[in-house]
């Protein structure tokens, strides 16, 4: 019955689109503010090869999207999307090497093409007000690699592949009260990891957040409240935390400067926010970071550091397992992305990157050569070079259950990227 769904919602969405180069503007009568429609049909084909000294690994990515415009204040918005993967980049590759099974993966998971919905919303202009609703992205923040305030889905650490925020299924509005201020609320109808939506419309299992947005000079700062709750298999439960949150973003001279943070609010057994036993630095998540053009060398350097106060700072302490079932990415307090970019010969770009555990000392190399082949097609080819001694978090090999499992391998990656 989903895949008939499916099928027919795409079917429609094809038979009310023009082909992707095609926009056109057609006149019609009768409701009040519908008078011209306006479709248009886009996307992108993209192919990863990855490759280490013991495996390999293909990803064929697609997303098609698609804009209806039917008046100047309706917008609907569609992105199909395919997220086909084999070899060591196949889903159950990690869940795999973590339970001690054989390095081979299943056939039967993501063993054919499945297009999926991930955004589908609709969103009317009332003047002031903004409302969209649906499956939507909600991407706050203002974070380069890092996003503290993203408190609706996992966040997937440099992840080149998709491009996309994960639509969420919720409710979206902002009212501006000023040409300088405005009010932007969510509310989202399925928890952070998506394990399980809630089969009952209990309140304190709905995530939601509310900021405020304001400019002032050159700059554009936010203050917000975020409830994020996340369902605990373990416990059979819905687990909530609270946040008070804030982000920036503007510049200082030709510097861009940007930033964001959140501070956990505990709760003790009553529910009522308590900070006993607690250190401020534990509660507090934020990152900081800047960008320098040198437009005479065509060179970008931009810096981030991260702080993540849930994280540990002796690798002793370091525990994979409890990451991996909370979302948590990252197992220390304290990073730093470092990066150049430079631009050359017209059409390629060489980017250097590297990603510090400041905590245990260990590190990844990331050099990247992007050629742009075409108008609508680039070329990457990129390693992942880890390092670090031994039980440091970017050494790459873990001790789980007794057993030394290599998580994190040098690898070599081709990418091919083709838009329409």
């Amino acid at each position: 019955m989903k895949k008939n769904l499916l099928a027919l919602a795409f079917s429609l969405f094809l038979l009310l689109s023009l082909p992707p180069a095609l926009v056109w503007a057609q006149h019609t009568s009768g409701f009040s503010g519908l008078r011209t429609e306006q479709m248009s049909l886009y996307g992108y084909i993209l192919h990863n090869l990855n490759l280490t000294q013991e495996d390999i690994g293909n990803v064929f990515y697609f997303r098609l999207k698609g804009d209806w415009n039917p008046g100047p204040n309706l917008f609907f918005h569609m992105e199909l999307a395919n997220d086909y993967r084999t070899g060591n980049q196949h889903p159950a590759y990690l869940p795999n090497l973590l339970s001690g099974a054989a390095n081979e993966t299943p056939s039967n998971i993501s063993a054919q093409l499945n297009l999926e919905i991930d955004h589908l919303w609709g969103l009317v202009n009332l003047e002031k007000m903004d409302i969209q609703f649906g499956r939507i992205p909600i991407a706050w923040g203002t974070g380069y690699a890092f996003n503290p305030t993203v408190k609706t889905h996992p966040v997937s650490f440099l992840d080149d592949l998709s491009e996309e925020t994960p639509g969420t299924l919720g409710l979206l509005s902002g009212y501006a009260l000023n040409d300088r201020t405005a009010v932007q609320l969510y509310l989202a109808f399925e928890d952070k990891m998506r394990t399980q939506r809630p089969t009952v419309g209990v309140w304190d299992h709905i995530p939601y957040g509310i900021k405020v947005q304001k400019i002032w000079g050159a700059f554009d700062l936010s203050f917000s409240w975020i409830k994020e709750v996340f369902y605990r298999p373990q416990a059979d439960d819905f687990h909530r935390e609270y946040y008070l949150g804030g982000d920036f973003v503007g510049a200082v001279g030709d510097v861009g400067v940007y930033g964001e943070a959140v501070l956990n609010l505990p709760r003790n057994g009553d529910g009522r926010i308590d900070f006993s036993g607690h250190r401020t630095q534990d509660l507090l998540e934020y990152c900081v970071g800047g960008d320098y053009i040198l437009t005479t060398a065509d060179l970008t350097l931009r810096m981030e550091y991260y702080h993540q106060g849930r994280g540990v700072t002796k690798k002793t302490d370091y525990d994979l397992m409890k990451g991996l079932s909370t979302g948590q990415v990252l197992q220390a307090e304290d990073y730093l992305l470092v990066a150049l970019e430079k631009n050359f010969l017209n059409y390629y770009t060489f980017m250097f990157g590297s990603f510090i555990n400041c905590n245990d000392g260990s590190f990844i190399l990331m050099p990247e050569l992007n050629y742009n082949a075409a108008d609508n097609l680039e070329v990457i080819l990129g390693s992942v070079v880890p390092h670090g001694e031994k039980g440091s978090e970017f050494n790459g090999t873990w001790d789980v259950g007794g057993r030394k499992v290599e998580l994190l391998k040098p690898s070599i990656y081709v990418q091919a990227k083709l838009s329409f």
